[in-house]
């Protein structure tokens, strides 16, 4: 199965976008009927499920009894009025219907990508770094990853896989963010999955419906050049994370690989083939269906549960929350437990909020080394003589601690009369320096 995506990934993603509006809608009378046998015997012959693919054909059919296609004269509007109708009776979420004029003169049946198509998604891949985004080290020594494909060039590919996991070998655990990943290549799945593995595991299979063929995808330390990551990997996900994403993420979930960390995903299993359909009309048709060997079943239609359910906008900060606390609790060493402390309570910050005439009562108020704390325009401010007069907005963590600069948290420290007589500065290291006030 492999490059079956390529044709048109290259079209979606490198030329539609880019097309001007009057090509594509540059066109002749449309035969609905003919458009219908075309589609109806393509399902028949390719759908991975036969008995929906007769309930989706006996439905359209009907539709065209009922004149339901009559006055449908722009073909953006016809393919999505036969998508809505497909998914009225059955919901395939890799099932697309596209038109373009530029596949008007093409011949029916299974489009398969030429040499050079396959070349140029490559040569686009690799302009895009093989879609991987971000590798960092956050606070807490967490590795983060953030890539948005399973790119098809597996070879092109490996020194920026690997490049980028061996960064992060290091780390005590590892986010990867596939809240924005919409898939694409399985074996590039089952290549990200070696990494983090000692044993050969088998992840996945997938079944073609024709050939009846089964292709078993493993997770394989010796595809990895020696690199091998150990530690705990937690995964982000999002209503976006689909397909190959959705893949990794079941895959690594089922056999305790990873957790799981935001929003249920999409919700599709079911690798496709693009057929044309005359008249400048493809519909990518799910020809095969993914089989997890410890489940007996897939993601399909229901998408992969996350074991710690956030908004997608939330899932990074509970994550590291999350990785951090644990840390915490296995730290005996008191300047370490500071360290891991202070990074939660950064994570914990707030950008807005309301001064209370609480807080606002702390200030203004000068410490020793040139800190001076004021208000002005309802946002708490910092003076620090020491560097130059460089100012820095506070940002509140909770009743009396507030974040400084990048680098520090300031505690305000009342006495016995309940007066502020001094501050504690944190620092990221996991030193505290005191600082008495001096007016």
């Amino acid at each position: 199965m492999k490059n079956v995506h390529l044709a048109v990934l290259i079209y979606l993603l490198f030329i539609a976008p880019f097309r001007p509006l009057s090509a594509q809608t540059n066109v002749q009378r449309i035969n609905v009927t003919e458009l219908i046998d075309s589609l109806t015997s393509t399902l028949d012959n390719y759908y991975v499920f036969p008995e929906k693919a007769e309930l989706i054909n006996k439905h359209l059919r009907q539709q065209l009894i009922k004149k339901a296609y009559e006055g449908i004269s722009d073909p953006m509007k016809l393919s999505e009025k036969l998508l809505d109708d497909i998914r009225s009776v059955h919901t395939d979420p890799h099932m697309r219907i596209y038109y373009d004029s530029l596949f008007t003169n093409r011949n029916k049946g299974e489009q398969k990508p030429s040499a050079e198509e396959i070349e140029e998604l490559k040569r686009l891949e690799k302009e895009q770094n093989y879609l991987f985004k971000k590798v960092e080290v956050l606070p807490g020594n967490i590795g983060y990853l953030l890539f948005n494909g399973f790119s098809g060039d597996i070879e092109g590919s490996k020194s920026t896989v690997s490049s980028a996991l061996k960064f992060l070998i290091n780390t005590t655990a590892i986010i990867i963010d596939l809240r924005s990943n919409g898939g694409g290549s399985p074996e590039m799945v089952s290549y990200i999955e070696s990494y983090f593995f000692q044993q050969k595991t088998h992840m996945n299979d997938i079944i073609d419906r024709l050939s009846k063929d089964t292709s078993y995808f493993y997770a394989d330390p010796a595809k990895t050049a020696g690199i091998t990551l150990k530690m705990p990997v937690y995964i982000l996900t999002s209503k976006r994370t689909f397909s190959g994403a959705e893949d990794f993420s079941y895959g690594m979930q089922s056999v305790k690989r990873a957790i799981i960390v935001g929003e249920t995903t999409g919700g599709g299993a079911h690798p496709t083939k693009p057929f044309l359909l005359g008249q400048g009309f493809q519909i990518n048709v799910p020809f095969a269906r993914s089989l997890n060997p410890y489940t007996k079943t897939d993601w399909e239609g229901t998408g992969v549960k996350p074991d710690i359910q956030s908004s997608a906008n939330e899932a990074l900060k509970i994550t590291q929350t999350t990785i951090l606390q644990k840390q915490l609790a296995g730290i005996k060493d008191e300047q370490q437990k500071r360290k891991i402390q202070w990074a939660i309570d950064r994570l914990s910050a707030s950008e807005e909020f309301t001064l209370s005439s609480e807080t606002h009562n702390l200030f203004p108020s000068t410490y020793t080394g040139g800190l001076n704390f004021y208000v002005e325009k309802d946002k708490i401010l910092c003076k620090n003589n020491e560097r130059g007069g460089e100012i820095f907005e506070l940002k509140p963590i909770k009743k009396s601690l507030f974040t400084l600069d990048e680098n520090a948290h300031v505690e305000f420290i009342k006495d016995k009369s309940g007066k502020i007589s001094s501050i504690k500065l944190l620092f990221e290291n996991g030193r505290i320096v005191d600082k008495p006030r001096i007016n």
